[in-house]
């Protein structure tokens, strides 16, 4: 089960990631 809750793990750094980068001004990505 180890490799599904890694899966699972991944999938949720990429999510908080994006929602983070999403949070940014858009000024500061330029």
């Amino acid at each position: 089960e180890s490799g599904v809750f890694d899966s699972l793990t991944q999938l949720t750094y990429i999510d908080l990631g994006s929602n983070r980068l999403k949070s940014v001004p858009r000024g500061t990505t330029d």
